[in-house]
């Protein structure tokens, strides 16, 4: 879940200096302790602890939000965690708002994929592996081709691309061009309106 993590995460866990701390956050990590307890009025509420490979984050999910998003929570599993972030006194936490599943986050969230490409390392027939490998849909996705040697850099853009973004096709990029070379496109984030917020597609 590597390359999942480090398309949407705005900073580690680990760079507690961020400036995007403090502020209205979208991160992701797995879900490696969770405790569960009633407030006042009965009500469940969760306390997470998940993990992005350089640190630990705490996640608060109040009455609401759990109710909302309980389902979502799998033990070992990525859990993508909207809300408000603050730095405590050990970890960075998130008050959450909303949280999505892999796999509800991979069709809600992203709509392409970034590739850099070192032409002297990769082939034609990697790029024909590609192709004829990854799994295909109805959905125009966006492709950034970043390609280079040792002599140039250029970029090129497939705008019109019909690769599904799905786990098993960042999976098989990560095979073909390595996974420090293969990162997610996040869909545009609009602001919604009546302070309810969302990365959803189309809202």
């Amino acid at each position: 879940y590597e390359v999942f993590i480090k398309s949407v995460n705005p900073f580690t866990f680990d760079n507690v200096e961020s400036p995007e701390i403090g502020k209205y956050v979208r991160i992701v990590g797995l879900v490696s302790e969770m405790r569960t307890r009633l407030d006042k009025n009965n009500n469940s509420i969760a306390f997470l602890t998940i993990e992005d490979f350089t640190e630990k984050a705490k996640v608060i999910f109040w009455s609401d939000a759990y109710s909302k998003c309980s389902k979502a929570i799998k033990m070992d599993e990525p859990l993508v965690v909207v809300g408000k972030s603050s730095y405590g006194s050990e970890f960075i936490e998130v008050v959450a708002d909303d949280a999505y599943s892999l796999d509800t986050a991979y069709k809600k969230m992203f709509d392409g994929y970034k590739i850099w490409i070192n032409i002297d390392e990769i082939t034609e027939s990697d790029i024909d592996t590609m192709n004829e490998t990854l799994d295909k849909g109805q959905a125009e996705n966006k492709i950034y081709f970043y390609v280079k040697n040792t002599h140039f850099k250029r970029n090129y853009v497939a705008f019109k691309s019909n690769i599904l973004v799905s786990q098993s096709n960042t999976n098989k990029l990560c095979e073909i061009f390595g996974k420090n070379n293969v990162r997610m496109i996040l869909a545009d984030y609009q602001k919604p309106k009546e302070n309810k917020r969302s990365w959803d597609k189309g809202k």
